[in-house]
């Protein structure tokens, strides 16, 4: 498996893999992240998609791919079984690794996890005994209102594409003022913005990279992978045609990006203008400071503070490598490398996750103890031995 190779032979790297909710089974990817966890060293994360593309579900087996709000729907439930497995499956002392007695684990301390919901159901304990961060980095692409509900309540790290920072500015106030209704801080959520940049040690060296940059991409290939991203077919618009808005399966915010977000009408010459390269953003062309002020100015309009990072590193090519700061930084080896303060989010995350203890089954912070028929206790306190945040727990 590529990423624990790549693991083996890093220390401070980060690795986020994409897994679509609607074609893997919970189960199996709960085991696999666990295991990525262990062999990575608390240095995985997951991408949560939904997927958009017709074309993928028929591959799947499907007949058509489901309705964009009964995706999201489903993965809500998909991350209620996770967290019931990562979180609620095993206790932290239930591994003794006892050779003398030959006792790997204290039965009493693991417990099957069930579930019978609308879109999953499923029994069974969790493979992997309790991995270092029991839940990965969760990051997320959004948007769209469906889209910022499920990263507001679940994601830690979310990617945009918008064509200016004042266009995205809506969406982050957005996503803060979601992640607080849901019991968190505002900047628990971190936003990485895509961009695209071609740098060169002068203005001309980068043009003539760009040059030749085009020279090698297909505008037709772009503008068929475009069409089915936002759920268009734009082979019947014109040049000089505005895009409109419509009722879409596929990526919402994409679409929303180009017509209602935009200042004003986009049509698809301007499209192809600013897709020169086949990414949704426009170039930044330059030597290094004339890529870097605009977007820090950018950031400054959007009071976007909590993409600065983000994008510094997205420069460097390495954009996930900075979301581990605030989680590395439990981590004696990385403390004092890794400039940011810790994040509440691990222990929001559990506020909101399943009960870990049996017998309770609570499944939120905003749900009543049906035990104690009262809210739980969930103020955070500090785990010792592993120096991280994480909820108290009732003891029945």
């Amino acid at each position: 498996m590529p990423i624990s190779a790549m693991a083996y032979v890093t220390k401070h790297l980060g690795f986020a893999v994409t897994v679509n909710t609607t074609y893997e089974p919970p189960y199996l990817l709960a085991r696999r992240m666990s295991t990525l966890d262990h062999l990575t060293k608390r240095r995985i994360g997951w991408n949560i998609v939904t997927g958009y593309l017709d074309s993928a579900a028929r591959a799947m087996g499907f007949e058509r791919l489901p309705e964009h709000d009964a995706r999201y729907d489903a993965a809500e439930e998909y991350l209620e079984i996770l967290y019931k497995l990562w979180e609620a499956s095993w206790d932290d002392d239930a591994v003794l690794s006892d050779k003398d007695r030959a006792i790997f684990a204290e039965p009493s301390k693991i417990r099957a996890v069930k579930h019978d919901g609308q879109y999953y159901k499923m029994e069974g304990i969790h493979l992997s005994q309790p991995s270092p961060q029991r839940t990965p980095l969760l990051f997320q692409a959004c948007a769209a209102a469906r889209g910022q509900n499920f990263a507001g309540r679940h994601a830690e790290c979310v990617f945009l594409a918008a064509p200016t920072p004042q266009t995205t500015r809506p969406t982050v106030k957005g996503l803060r003022q979601k992640a607080r209704a849901f019991g968190r801080e505002a900047d628990d959520v971190r936003v990485l913005s895509l961009i695209t940049v071609v740098v060169g040690r002068t203005g001309k060296e980068a043009v003539g990279k760009l040059e030749d940059y085009r020279r090698h991409a297909s505008v037709e290939a772009f503008l068929a992978h475009y069409s089915a991203s936002i759920g268009v077919d734009l082979s019947k618009y014109g040049l000089d045609d505005p895009i409109e808005q419509k009722a879409t399966n596929a990526n919402q915010s994409a679409l929303a990006a180009i017509t209602t977000q935009a200042s004003k009408p986009v049509t698809l010459r301007q499209i192809i203008d600013q897709m020169v390269l086949g990414s949704r953003m426009r170039p930044i062309v330059g030597w290094a400071e004339q890529v870097a002020d605009p977007w820090q100015r950018g950031f400054a309009i959007a009071v976007w503070t909590a993409s600065i990072w983000g994008a510094r590193w997205h420069l460097k090519a390495c954009a996930t490598l900075s979301i581990w700061s605030y989680r590395c930084c439990r981590s004696a080896a990385l403390q004092g490398r890794l400039c940011r303060r810790p994040s509440s989010t691990e222990t929001v995350r559990r506020q909101r996750q399943v009960a870990i203890l049996a017998p309770c089954r609570c499944v939120s912070p905003l749900t009543t103890c049906g035990r104690a028929s009262r809210p739980l206790d969930h103020r955070p306190t500090v785990c010792r031995r592993q120096g991280r945040s994480v909820r108290r727990r009732r003891r029945p």
